[in-house]
């Protein structure tokens, strides 16, 4: 079977599975990589540049303090004082507090771990149903041959419980609830009989054939 289809009107586009007139081909099962063919980012590299890096944060074993973090460094010969880090306190997608990592807390050597306590404080009372995050970005410090200064290498996110009261469910106004009847049936009063099925409303006669006049 022989498949084509019409090139598009630009003199520049994205050829792939039969646009040469090649027959047979996979069709559309290319162009589906990390980057698409002229270099443009997906969900995907997104994603695999968080599994790839080597800088990774997570809350420390057994602490209370919501600022206690394990910072683990996974590069082989560089240290993490290499970079510059910064925290941010999240609130439903807002940033409500932020600040720096001292170049003492990234005093991490290669291939080891260390604990730090960032100067995180939670609302006493937190609004009913609020989430709260903790963002940590760590970046490059100069410029190099493969990035520039500023570019992110890794990033965190953790999240925080402040401990704060549940949502109380509100119905909506648009609902209204369907109003049912119930039957009820009164009981005689003392001294006068309940009415027999006998005394109820006759049901109708059934309707009655005519002849047609001839």
């Amino acid at each position: 079977m022989r498949t084509g289809q019409r090139r598009p009107a630009e003199r520049t586009f994205l050829a792939y599975g039969g646009d040469w007139g090649d027959n047979p081909n996979d069709g559309a099962f290319v162009a589906d990589g990390i980057v698409t063919a002229d270099r443009g980012h997906t969900g995907k590299a997104a994603e695999i540049k968080r599994v790839y890096q080597a800088v990774n944060a997570a809350r420390t074993s057994g602490a209370s303090d919501p600022g206690a973090v394990t910072l683990t460094n996974e590069y082989l010969f560089t240290d993490l004082r290499e970079f510059d880090a910064r925290w941010e306190l999240v609130a439903d997608g807002e940033v409500v507090r932020q600040g720096r990592l001292t170049r003492e807390q990234l005093d991490v050597p290669p291939l080891s771990g260390k604990d730090i306590t960032l100067p995180v404080r939670l609302p006493g009372n937190p609004a009913p149903g609020t989430e709260y995050f903790l963002h940590l970005s760590f970046t490059t410090r100069e410029s190099t041959p493969w990035a520039k200064a500023g570019h992110e290498v890794a990033r965190q996110q953790l999240p925080l419980g402040a401990g704060g009261p549940a949502v109380t469910p509100v119905p909506s106004r648009a609902f209204r609830p369907c109003a049912t009847r119930t039957a009820t049936r009164t009981s005689a009063s003392p001294g006068r009989a309940s009415p027999s099925p006998s005394t109820s409303a006759p049901a109708p006669s059934p309707p009655t054939r005519r002849r047609a006049p001839a």
